[in-house]
């Protein structure tokens, strides 16, 4: 049977780099360009990775147990085994340090998808958090004029974690959309795929924006 599916665009800064105004049907990932796409992409995880263990040192449970003392605890990783029918699976997510399983009501952070899980376990294993050190969002050195950030546009974050410099002002600016992708992709699949392990893909149309770089 034959299945079809719609190429759903990117999200790119308002302030991207005009070389990103470009269409494209192959993508030559040893060339310049997409490797500033790719750079790019790896420094916008581990900027929202450090954004998102400043902010969780921040956060106070304030968690009140029946003997009416309220929690304090610093924050902290932990993890939970959800069970999804017959698949169980590890979680993480941040909360108290004084948080014990299958006890209720405590306040917890969801990791948000644009985090560097493996480097925040690094951070929260290996590192300390200074609140007078550096302010992670709002630190000018690492400051950017010509933006490559491409996220997918199924992603649920329209800010990119980085300070621009238009003109003579340095500012934080929010992701736009681009126009729905013309590209269909249509998927051939046997009925049987044990007999037939092979499905065909059929690339359809020309993408009117850059390769996102994952």
């Amino acid at each position: 049977f034959k299945e079809e599916r719609k190429v759903l665009g990117v999200k790119m800064c308002e302030f991207a780099s005009k070389e990103l105004d470009v269409d494209h049907i192959s993508v030559d990932f040893a060339s310049s360009f997409f490797k500033n796409i790719f750079n790019a992409n790896e420094k916008f995880f581990e900027k929202a990775t450090l954004c998102t263990f400043a902010k969780t040192h921040e956060y106070k449970c304030g968690y009140v147990d029946q003997n009416g003392i309220r929690y304090d605890g610093a924050s902290k990783l932990n993890e939970f085994i959800q069970v999804i029918g017959s698949i169980a699976s590890k979680k993480k997510f941040i909360g108290c340090a004084k948080w014990h399983f299958r006890e209720k009501n405590y306040r917890y952070l969801t990791i948000p998808n644009n985090v560097d899980l493996e480097l925040l376990e690094i951070m929260f294993d290996k590192h300390f958090y200074h609140p007078r050190g550096i302010d992670f969002e709002k630190d000018e050195s690492d400051i950017i004029e010509e933006c490559f950030t491409i996220r997918p546009n199924s992603t649920r974050s329209d800010e990119f974690p980085f300070l621009h410099k238009v003109g003579d002002c340095i500012v934080k600016r929010i992701v736009k959309k681009s126009t729905a992708c013309p590209v269909k992709f249509y998927y051939i699949i046997p009925k049987n795929l044990k007999e037939c392990p092979f499905i065909v893909t059929i690339s359809i149309g020309q993408h009117n924006h850059p390769s996102p770089p994952s």
